[in-house]
């Protein structure tokens, strides 16, 4: 039986891996965010959910982008993991028109939700969209049997999370086909 050595990866710098990662996140998110708030519209009968605005668009990408970068410290060497969060935050900045304070903040948010409610045992990704629920804008559900219940309506919550889920994986593709230095 013959060894076949493994595929040679492309050799690829931070700063590329950075500015490549933060164009196809935002190209995915421009390509898939009708379809996303066509799938939410779905179970939204009563047509609460408010029309896109490029603000619900860039709190999505915002949402995802901190998911993702949930992955990088475990692909990367420690040093090249600062770096790569680094440019990144800098490039979806500029892309977005806002300062790196502001994508920090947003990314400090989610990253606490996520982190809070992993650690007590709760689904992370149901809790930062529930959060991106309230953050797009998206009226509470009522329920007419029980006018007191309000909140995130718990479908178009399970709609976000699995869009959210089925969203991330690029650091990890990217660490699989590139070798970043």
């Amino acid at each position: 039986m013959s060894s076949v050595p493994p595929a040679r990866k492309k050799p690829i710098s931070i700063d590329e891996v950075s500015k490549a990662f933060v164009r196809a996140l935002l190209d995915d998110v421009d390509q898939g965010f009708e379809s996303l708030i066509g799938l939410v519209r779905q179970f939204d009968p009563e047509k609460r959910i408010p029309p896109t605005q490029t603000l619900h668009k860039e709190e999505f990408a915002l949402a995802l982008f901190a998911l993702e970068l949930r992955s990088v410290p475990n692909l990367f060497e420690r040093e090249v993991s600062e770096r790569i969060t680094s440019l990144c935050i800098a490039y979806l900045a500029h892309s977005l028109g806002r300062t790196d304070r502001e994508i920090n903040s947003q990314i400090s948010l989610y990253e606490s939700i996520f982190s809070e409610h992993a650690e007590a045992g709760l689904n992370p990704l149901v809790a930062v969209s529930e959060t991106l629920y309230e953050r797009m804008g998206i009226p509470a559900f009522r329920s007419e049997r029980y006018p007191k219940i309000t909140g995130p309506d718990p479908i178009i919550v399970s709609a976000l999370a699995t869009v959210l889920a089925t969203g991330i994986g690029r650091w990890k593709r990217l660490s699989d086909s590139f070798c970043v230095a």
